[in-house]
Parts: structure tokens; sequence; C-alpha cells
């Protein structure tokens, strides 16, 4: 499309800019964030598009402040407790004792607000092990945040008392990491695209999780490589849950833990055989795909560091319940009625309205996909279920929702993934709970469905 006025170009340009910094695909909702973003922008410096344009040619940070207006880091610490069960039970002491009892490497890549580098210091200060933690990520703002280290009480929500009383200083109504986690952990501004480390020898852990669920397979493939080439030969490379499954290079290995998958360098079967892998996973090509059930940037001067001691006299902090949202329901449902009516540009920019408002809203996300999928844009679709099921990963609509979209494009292995999580799930509820995004649907009645007829419980063209 071309646009119609001077301003509105600029504003292309700034657009595809941003996208080309950060690898992001181009869909419609990040094009939207884009143009809201370079509004508000223009707006707060009582500018216009294409003299934010000048400056950046003039090398001024201004498009390092959009991206930073567009990007949405949402985390917070020791999310998903099984991977990081995992990691403390199993992966941080192995690769420890290979290492020789030498600081491990740690790299926590796109670490937002770095509530993760913090819970990954954690970690090793529980199993004892020594470990320098990077985290980096595009965004500056990002980044200060990191190093500043305070946070309020929705970064901690779910969070062990005993861990927080531990670990963290409760001052007012925010929560910061202690010293001896803050040793362990330094923050830097990068660019996966350039597929530089914050190391300079091999890193033994990098984790990059929900970052490649934005990017085209093309460059998500390019970014993960980039990856794998900065990891130690024994080292473990995870992503998310949301992230695609890579067709990576022959002699590696995928292993799916649930919580995400967790790539690492081919190595013997004598010295690491994987539990039983189900054939139904099983993808064709450079990559062997196994299930791995869960049981359960300090200085470089490589000093010995004391173990963590308990303080038994510490109250353990108080957190707040968050506040709800109890306008999405409503809204909810006006966009489902619009696209049930086939008024599908009316539910889009409904949805824009919504997600703009309650960004974190997993039901917002599932209304985008199937809206997308009913106007044909299958990859925004995919797009926007991972987005969903980020937010909140036993979202059963949203996998089922994901597992049509990769059946749309011929991801048969990934189609019959969702769409197997997605039936336990429902086998797992009651059976008269009523599924949520299901339009009042009970689980019994949406597993049976999906059993009966071996396939998705989605009606072409609807929204619920």
């Amino acid at each position: 499309m071309i646009p119609d006025r001077p301003e509105d170009a600029a504003v292309e340009v700034l657009v595809r800019r941003a996208l080309t910094e950060t690898g992001f695909r181009s869909t419609s909702m990040l094009r939207a964030r884009a143009s809201a973003a370079i509004g508000t922008l223009c707006a707060n410096e009582k500018t216009d598009a294409a003299a934010l344009l000048e400056r950046i040619d003039r090398g001024e940070p201004v498009l390092h402040r959009l991206i930073d207006a567009i990007l949405i880091g949402e985390t917070y610490f020791f999310r998903d407790p099984a991977l990081m069960d995992w990691l403390s039970r199993e992966i941080i002491p192995g690769l420890s004792a290979a290492s020789g009892r030498l600081p491990l490497r740690v790299w926590s890549a796109g670490c937002a607000s770095g509530e993760e580098p913090y819970s990954l210091a954690v970690r090793g200060i529980q199993v004892g092990a020594q470990m320098e933690v990077v985290g980096t990520d595009i965004s500056a703002a990002a980044i200060e945040q990191a190093r500043i280290g305070s946070y309020r009480p929705w970064a901690v929500r779910g969070a062990d008392p005993d861990l927080l009383g531990r670990f963290f200083h409760q001052r007012a109504d925010r929560f910061e990491p202690v010293r001896e986690v803050r040793d362990r952990v330094s923050f830097e501004v990068g660019n996966l695209l350039d597929g530089r480390s914050p190391f300079a020898a091999p890193a033994h852990l990098i984790l990059c999780r929900n970052v490649l669920m934005y990017l085209d397979l093309a460059t998500a493939v390019r970014v993960a490589r980039g990856l794998l080439a900065c990891l130690d030969p024994a080292g473990w490379l995870i992503l998310g849950p949301s992230d695609p499954l890579l067709p990576l290079d022959a002699g590696r290995r995928v292993v799916d833990p649930r919580a995400g998958f967790a790539y690492r360098p081919q190595v013997s079967a004598a010295s690491d055989t994987p539990p039983d892998p189900p054939s139904r996973l099983a993808p064709s090509g450079a990559v062997e795909a196994s299930r791995l059930a869960y049981s359960s940037r300090n200085t470089t001067s490589g000093r010995k560091r004391p173990q963590a001691q308990s303080r038994p006299g510490r109250p353990p902090p108080v957190i707040p319940d968050p506040t709800s949202t109890d306008a999405v329901g409503p809204r909810a449902e006006e966009i489902r009625t619009l696209a049930d009516r086939g008024r599908l540009t009316e539910a889009e920019t409904a949805l824009g309205e919504a997600l703009e408002l309650s960004p974190l809203e997993p039901e917002l996300w599932l209304l985008a996909a199937l809206v997308a999928l009913a106007r044909g844009k299958v990859a925004e679709a995919i797009a926007h279920c991972r987005r969903a099921l980020y937010l909140d990963p036993g979202f059963v609509m949203a996998r089922l929702t994901l597992a049509v979209a990769l059946l749309r494009v011929g991801n048969r292995v990934g189609a019959n993934h969702e769409r197997s999580l997605g039936l336990r799930a429902l086998k797992a509820m009651p059976a008269d709970a009523v599924v949520r995004g299901s339009g009042g649907e009970s689980a019994a009645v949406v597993a049976a469905r999906i059993e009966a007829e071996n396939s998705l419980p989605l009606v072409e063209g609807r929204a619920t």
C-alpha cells in the first residue's frame, strides 16, 4: 500500500526500520503498536515522523526509544516452576560438575527487566553452583530497570514467601534482590540479530525464552544458530514453550521439557540417554525430539563465594493480590459477537483498542487469533496463540486454536502435539467445567468432539 501523505510515508519508514532492527515479523498488531508509539513520541516531543527520521539519520537514539515503546516485556520471578526445578535439580549441578567447579557462564537472552537473570542466580546459590549470569535485551530502558533491580509485588507473584524472605529485601511495596544475588548478575544492551555473546568464552547455559515466537522462521533459525555457536559443547540452549520447533543443524538434539525446548550438541547415548521419546512428536530432518519429564554478572575473577545461609529470624514478606481486569469479559464478548456476525474489520478495530488497554489478557489474544484465522492470516494467528499461551500456558482453547493454525500451514507434527496437550488438559478438568474461550461449552463436550471427529473444535470462520 502506498501512503497518501508525506507524513504517512515517514511513519511507514519508521515502522519498517523498527521491525528490521528487532527482526519482528510484520503483523498487523505489531504495526499498529509501532504506529501508535510513533504518534505518542511525536506528540510528546512536539515533532512529526519526518523529523524523527532525520534525527535517526543523524545518529540520535530515537529508534531505540521507539523500540522500547513497541516491546511487551511482561515477565516475573521464578516463572515456570517446573523449568526452574529442572534447572536446579539436573542442569545446573550437571554443568557445574562438568566445568570442574569453575564459574558457569549463564546468558539470559532477551531478559526484559531482569527477573529471569536474578531468578537463575538464586537457583545457582541454592545448589551451591558458582555462576556468572548476564542478561541482555535490545531495550535500553528495560536493561536500566534491570540494573536498578526494584520490583513491584506483581513481579514476584506466586513465589515462595520463604524464598523471597531469604533472597530479597522488601522496602515498602518494592522487592529488591539481596547483594549476594546481585553480585552474580550483570546486564548489557544487546541485539540477538548481531549474533554476539556477552562472554569471551562459550556459555554453559543460554535461555532465550518466548523471543523467537515474534520472528519469522528464517530469522528465528538464524538467531538460534547464532546462540548455539556461542554455546559450550556440553551446554544447553533453552527456548520457550511459545517458540517454534526449529529445524537446526544435523547433530543437534532437541528435548521438549514441557515448558519449552532445550537444544544441545549431540552426545553419546552412554553419557546422556533421553527418556522415552513419544513417536508422535518426532520431527523429520535435522533434529530428534524426545520428551524430558520433569521430576521436579559478577566479576570474572573466579573467587569463591560463600554459600547462602538461611535467615530464620526474618519474617516472610507480604504480597498484595494483583488487581483484576473486570472489564475484559464484556469487551471480549462484544468482539466475539462482531466476529460471529462476519464484521471482522470492526472486530479487529475493537481488538486493537482492547489490547491497548489490556495487553496481558490471554482471551483477547485468542480472539485476535480467531479473527486472523477467519481472514486467512495464519501466521498472525499462530503468533497470537503463542502470545496467549505465553501469558497462560494452561489456556486450552488457545492451544487447540494453535493446532488448527499449524495444520493450515502443513505442520502436522506441531498440530498433533498441541492437540494432544489440549486434549490431555481437557480430560484433567472436571467434566462439567466451562472451558474458557469455548463459548460456554464444558470440558467433556469439547473433549468428546475432538475425539469423535479426530480433529479440532473450531468452526471455519467463527470466533467461538
